[in-house]
């Protein structure tokens, strides 16, 4: 992390104080009110599979987030809700080679996404004020060259449903 007042970079992603940094980390998103950065880590020789962390952001002991992706391989953070519960991001599904839409509860580890495959491949989605939906941009068909290929996605999550 970069310190942009002072310009001096700091390592965030060590345990128990060690240099023992991740093998590759992917996504870093700041909580809201600056106090943690969840990010994926792994995927590489030295972390086979991967992991969500949360980490203080002023460094220190990360904690992995117990994912239940039953068939699931990865998910990649975009955004903190507002009350900090929970994250929103993609999750690769390999036996669909798609990367859905979801939201997980950053304590139980619990995802949840829509039951559609209309929401694969999407983009960068933001919680809303009240954390209520998601809205992120998504391939709406399987053949992302076959026009009407983009479209902005709901995700309720309370409901599970989107519009």
């Amino acid at each position: 992390m970069r310190d942009l007042q002072t310009g001096i970079s700091h390592e965030r992603v060590n345990r128990d104080g060690e240099s023992k940094p991740a093998n590759m980390v992917w996504a870093p998103v700041p909580s809201r009110d600056g106090s943690k950065i969840a990010y994926a880590s792994g995927g590489g020789a030295a972390e086979p599979g991967y992991e969500l962390r949360i980490s203080p952001a002023t460094g220190g002991d990360f904690r992995t987030v117990p994912l239940k992706l039953a068939g699931h391989s990865f998910f990649h953070p975009w955004d903190w809700s507002p009350d900090g519960r929970n994250l929103a991001g993609w999750v690769y599904i390999p036996a669909q080679n798609v990367w859905n839409l979801a939201v997980v509860d950053t304590q139980s580890g619990e995802l949840r996404g829509p039951p559609s495959r209309r929401s694969q491949r999407c983009e960068r989605g933001v919680f809303s004020p009240d954390g209520k939906q998601v809205a992120a941009a998504c391939y709406v068909n399987e053949n992302v060259n076959t026009p009407p290929n983009r479209d902005i996605v709901v995700f309720d999550v309370a409901t599970g449903q989107e519009s």
